[in-house]
């Protein structure tokens, strides 16, 4: 038999599993939210209103007039010993990476495209009047 821990993190989820040989489980808490929202519908040519609903570790209805909480909820998820978070974790920094050197080229075009619009501009001082 292993030994057992119980942790709680900051969004609500509880984890609980053992040291050795069993999967982890983790106790997720929070909200199921209604959202308000407008959708395009076909049969009547125009927007109405509509409503979608979500799962928050939060009460979303703080931060949006849009959002009301429908009820409290929970959910046990079982982590597999073998998880490792390390490739997801990498993807996300690749993609971040490549988003920061795609803003990074459209500025040095946009600097480029300056200093050739700069040199593009005669000088000619004499013609001033």
């Amino acid at each position: 038999m292993g030994v057992h821990r119980r942790r709680t993190n900051r969004g609500g989820a509880e984890r609980c599993g053992s040291i050795r040989g069993m999967n982890m489980k983790v106790q997720m808490k929070g909200f199921v939210m209604a959202h308000k929202h407008q959708r395009y519908s076909v049969e009547k040519d125009a927007y109405v209103d509509d409503m979608y609903f979500t799962f928050s570790h939060y009460d979303t209805s703080q931060y949006s007039s849009d959002a009301v909480p429908v009820r409290d909820f929970s959910f046990e998820v079982e982590v597999p010993d073998n998880f490792d978070p390390r490739d997801g974790l990498v993807a996300n920094l690749e993609r971040e990476k490549t988003k920061a050197a795609a803003e990074y080229q459209k500025r040095v075009t946009e600097l480029n495209a300056q200093i050739q619009s700069l040199l593009a501009i005669e000088n000619n001082p004499s013609e001033v009047v």
